[in-house]
């Protein structure tokens, strides 16, 4: 499995690098009105994928706190439930 994981690694790794040295020409990046810069495209096209994996990220940690928020008040209900049950248990004996 480790071999397959290095073999798409390595065929994305190449993949990637000759887009870049294929597209080592300038472009403008504007970003509002008349302030922009010029960069690579292959840079640029670097940063819009990195802000996306920041912002994927970003989205998916807020998904995962609320869950384990709900985890959490899910097992302290668990808890009060069982102590409940064994009450009832003990109770009827």
């Amino acid at each position: 499995m480790r071999l397959i994981y290095l073999f798409v690694f390595l065929v994305v790794f190449i993949i990637g690098l000759l887009f870049s040295l294929w597209n080592l020409h300038s472009v403008q990046v504007n970003f509002y009105k008349e302030w922009g810069i010029e960069l690579p495209l292959a840079v640029a096209l670097t940063i819009e994928l990195l802000a996306g994996v920041v912002i994927g990220f970003s989205a998916n940690i807020v998904k995962t706190l609320k869950l384990k928020a709900e985890c959490s008040k899910v097992k302290k209900k668990l808890v009060k439930t069982e102590k409940e049950l064994r009450r009832v248990r003990t109770s009827s004996e």
